[in-house]
């Protein structure tokens, strides 16, 4: 799913990561909340899209507990 957020975000890789790829989007107000759910709600190929962004997102990202312990020699 798309993730919203504040706009206290700009110290969080991962909400910095999911704005530039589409899959995240920051609320400043209600008025912006509403419109990014009208937009969701009435354009489903928008939804999709955003989904499959924050998807691609997470799946980049996963796996970096695995690659820190391969690494590592015990």
């Amino acid at each position: 799913m798309p993730v919203v957020f504040g706009p206290n975000n700009k110290r969080f890789a991962e909400a910095q990561g999911l704005l530039a790829s589409g899959g995240g989007f920051e609320v400043n107000d209600y008025e912006t909340f509403a419109r990014i759910m009208e937009k969701f709600s009435s354009d489903k190929v928008h939804l999709q899209q955003s989904k499959e962004a924050a998807n691609n997102y997470v799946k980049k990202l996963s796996g970096a507990t695995d690659k820190v312990f391969s690494s590592i020699k015990l």
